[in-house]
């Protein structure tokens, strides 16, 4: 295959797990299962130095992460929209999304090796994400658009979750991103091109797929279930955290459009949509990997 439609390929495909990144409930590190782009991505990210992976790889990750970018940029302008529109509904969309990763996220896990203790990490986690639901919030704020050395640090390390994540099929980045507060702002700042904001935050991001990567996949192997088991206790109390905030006046809603007696369908109609895409996505058998002679050839 001629490099150039390799690399476009490999291009359009980083597109689509940026699509991925920017939805919560939707993985990034799925995405790359389906497309078949799982192994290789991780064989490289993890040897980028010691085996000299950049070498071998470099287009390919160049190219991917391009798209990545593209995809995150484009697609994150119409999540804002959403969010501006119809926020309730728009979080009943992503508690379906979230939902129907569920399946798949069991499957990794391993049930057929379950043991009781790994309900240990899965009561913990879902202990605070139902903490969280419930107990009362603060009111919500404006989005950051100044950098100051008071929210680097917590930018910096949002950048280095969200990146991380790909590496763990299941996972939602976006997901995380709102656990730890930072969804909002990350989105407004790729809206607006805010490239401070973005800087330090793609240092983070950097951080993380290169080396927090090593560490992560390090725990998948030697703690596989008791890690994905925390995951699920996560996933569930996010569901009710979001069904929670859904009920909330939304204050930051400039044009909220009021829909009356349409408000309760359209939430189960978008709840239903949100579930059913997941499930499909994640329900999808992964392509072969195009082989890396290719790229060379």
């Amino acid at each position: 295959m001629p490099l150039v439609l390799v690399l476009l390929i490999q291009f359009v495909q980083g597109m689509l797990i940026g699509v991925a990144n920017v939805i919560p409930g939707v993985s990034g590190g799925t995405v790359a299962v389906v497309l078949g782009l799982y192994d290789r991505l991780i064989t490289t990210l993890s040897g980028f130095f010691r085996e000299k992976r950049w070498k071998t790889d470099g287009w390919f990750l160049v190219t991917l992460f391009a798209g990545v970018l593209s995809g995150v940029v484009l697609f994150s302008r119409v999540v804002l929209v959403l969010q501006d529109l119809i926020p309730e509904q728009t979080n009943y969309l992503f508690a379906g999304l979230i939902l129907g990763s569920l399946p798949f996220l069991i499957k990794l896990a391993g049930t057929r090796q379950f043991k009781p203790m790994y309900l240990i990490p899965f009561f913990i986690t879902l202990g605070i994400m139902l903490f969280q639901a419930f107990f009362q919030k603060p009111e919500p704020s404006l989005p950051i658009v100044d950098l100051s050395w008071a929210v680097v640090p917590g930018l910096f390390l949002a950048g280095v979750v969200s990146a991380a994540t790909m590496i763990i099929p299941g996972v939602s980045g976006s997901f995380l991103l709102i656990l730890i507060g930072w969804y909002s702002n990350v989105l407004n700042a790729v809206k607006s091109l805010n490239f401070p904001i973005l800087l330090v935050f793609a240092a983070g991001a950097l951080v993380g797929i290169i080396f927090i990567a090593k560490l992560l996949n390090f725990l998948l192997k030697r703690f596989h279930s008791w890690t994905y088991y925390g995951i699920i206790g996560l996933v569930l109390g996010s569901i009710v955290d979001l069904i929670v905030r859904a009920q909330e006046p939304a204050q930051m809603a400039i044009s909220q459009i009021h829909l009356g007696p349409w408000t309760w369908p359209l939430n189960v109609v978008l709840f239903l949509v949100g579930l059913i895409l997941a499930l499909l996505l994640s329900s999808r058998k992964p392509k072969k990997e195009v082989q890396k002679s290719e790229l060379h050839s």
